[in-house]
């Protein structure tokens, strides 16, 4: 099956985009990354959302840097796991940097994804040349609550999905995050299409 994300963001980032994958004990984690120079940008979304999230920010980075914008456990491209901790995560995002970093790394972390971009950093200092937190989630705030609010995230989209109800609704927040990211039809339905196969691959995972 082509990788949608790959395509959509390829005609959007001039020096085209590729897929990475690790293998995580039998399932993969998957990333894009594009651009090239040192140090590589790793880019962690908020809570819920994929790699793909950070589209509207790629193509400028990718013309100075090499970026790379990963899919959580369970998110986008990523295959779930069978259970889900924050010290998962961090592991998952430790295994990426080590895997694929080439350096030290400055990470970006957007809410829940800051606050793992910080554990990352005081537990792996040597993988972290810098932190970039967007409205990243505090330190003190309850990891157990950040895995809720993404649980609950994926369990009302299985629900949707179930009864029939989640494609649309999908589609029509994809079509306005494309018109937001460009005004070129083609590359909107592209990333249309990318982030309907985001969303609707992924599958509730069990937590702890």
């Amino acid at each position: 099956m082509s990788d949608a994300v790959v395509k959509a963001l390829s005609e959007l980032i001039p020096c085209g985009a590729t897929r990475g994958e690790l293998d995580r004990g039998g399932r993969a984690l998957r990333w894009i990354e594009a651009g090239s120079g040192s140090p590589t940008v790793v880019l962690d979304a908020a809570s819920g959302t994929p790699a793909l999230t950070w589209a509207p920010l790629l193509p400028e980075l990718a013309r100075h840097v090499r970026v790379i914008a990963y899919d959580r456990a369970g998110l986008g491209m990523s295959d779930p796991a069978p259970q889900l901790t924050a010290g998962s995560a961090v592991a998952d995002l430790i295994a990426l940097l080590t895997e694929a970093g080439r350096g030290p790394c400055i990470l970006v972390g957007n809410s829940w994804g800051g606050l793992l971009a910080q554990q990352v950093a005081w537990t792996a200092p040597e993988l972290v040349a810098g932190l970039v937190l967007v409205d990243p989630a505090h330190e003190e705030f309850e990891p157990w609550i950040g895995r809720l609010a993404e649980g609950i995230f994926m369990r009302l989209f299985a629900l949707q999905r179930v009864l029939g109800r989640a494609e649309r609704s999908l589609r029509k927040a994809a079509v306005r995050s494309a018109e937001a990211v460009t005004e070129n039809p083609h590359v909107q339905d592209l990333l249309v299409e990318a982030e309907m196969a985001c969303r609707w691959i992924s599958s509730p995972v069990r937590r702890s």
